[in-house]
């Protein structure tokens, strides 16, 4: 496992051994960083009680804050801290150099870094200490305040613009016979910016918010094509979940019990396998059994939970959509549109809520 920090935002990354040398997006704020090599050699331990041949000069490990000891001459050099196994630099200058001795005398490492220091990779951090800000606190009960998670301004403007931008585009369909084409365009746009939203909600939540996200003041530069692909693998995934009711049920020709015996299978493992797609930012993470077996068996009576009221919003959807179903208003579409849209965020919120309470029991390595 190779961990390291985020040369942009500082967030702590764990990944696989294989994915060494790669370019990949931070799950936290979607910049693409560099994993670092594996093969680099292991700094020595400032105490270890061994005789080097060459000069040596002691550090201290910028991430954990144990003490190391490494050759002069690798002043500059980029190594792997053999105790929290995060890429630290050697410096280049130190106050201290020493000679070949034995210097039994162990640094005791600081309990918290209230200054900014640079990371190995040259960017400045943001600043580690023990004095982590207080969360927003919820309004009401949780299971009322989710409802409130769209309600503030950002979320409050995105749902106005979702709900509008079918109507806003639609005289671009006059502009003659590529008129429709250039309007089908435009809406993926919107369709995948919506599916990006949706993920960031989850995103926000995994982290401990409690209302929508402010997109105007993230620090993220995602691309259209990230975002396509976003919405390609979120919907290429709802649907492959939910093929084997369907299959059956047209094999069937009848909606038996086995029937609704696969569908609840299905729907069952839908919000999980979400949950993991967003947070591992990957299609086939998703269809990983151990990822998947394991989040589900260390949460059990939390995921549970988290099954009943994921289905709550999307309930309310169908139900409201039935009532206006047969009446031909475009008043009620364009409000059934935004509380489909108001209820997905709800249900974004509660995957990452989820994640939030639960990261220590899900092992998953984000």
């Amino acid at each position: 496992m190779i961990r390291f920090m985020c040369e942009h935002c500082g967030q702590k990354i764990r990944v696989a051994d294989t994915a060494a040398g790669k370019k990949g997006r931070c799950p936290h704020c979607k910049q693409l960083i560099t994993i670092p090599e594996l093969a680099l050699p292991d700094l020595i331990p400032a105490a270890s009680g061994s005789r080097p041949a060459q000069t040596m000069i002691d550090y201290e490990c910028q991430i954990c804050c144990n003490a190391l000891r490494s050759p002069k001459q690798e002043q500059g050099q980029t190594r792997e801290c053999p105790h929290c196994g995060c890429f630290v630099e050697v410096p280049v200058s130190q106050k201290r150099t020493i000679p070949d001795v034995d210097d039994k005398v162990k640094l005791q490492p600081m309990q918290t870094i209230q200054d900014d220091y640079e990371d190995p990779f040259g960017k400045n951090l943001r600043k580690i200490s023990n004095d982590v800000p207080p969360k927003p606190k919820r309004l009401l009960p949780i299971f009322l305040d989710v409802f409130l998670f769209p309600l503030n301004k950002s979320g409050l403007l995105t749902l106005l613009a979702f709900t509008l931008a079918p109507i806003v585009l639609y005289p671009v369909t006059f502009l003659g016979c590529f008129g429709p084409l250039l309007y089908l365009g435009l809406m993926i746009c919107v369709w995948a910016y919506m599916f990006w939203y949706f993920s960031l909600c989850i995103h926000k939540s995994a982290d401990g918010e409690i209302r929508a996200p402010d997109t105007f003041n993230e620090d993220a530069n995602v691309d259209m094509t990230d975002m396509v692909f976003q919405m390609l693998r979120t919907i290429l995934l709802i649907i492959v979940c939910l093929l084997p009711p369907f299959i059956y049920r047209v094999a069937a020709e009848d909606a038996n019990p086995v029937f609704y015996g696969i569908l609840a299978g299905c729907t069952f493992f839908l919000p999980i396998m979400l949950l993991a797609s967003v947070m591992f930012d990957s299609f086939w993470s998703a269809w990983n059994p151990r990822v998947i077996l394991g989040g589900i068996f260390s949460s059990f009576f939390g995921y549970l939970v988290l099954v009943l009221v994921f289905y709550i919003p999307i309930g309310l959807y169908l139900y409201i959509s039935q009532l206006g179903r047969e009446q031909e208003n475009f008043a009620l579409a364009l409000t059934l549109n935004a509380c489909s849209i108001y209820l997905i965020m709800v249900s974004s919120h509660l995957l990452g809520w989820f994640f939030y309470k639960n990261e220590e029991k899900l092992y998953w390595s984000v």
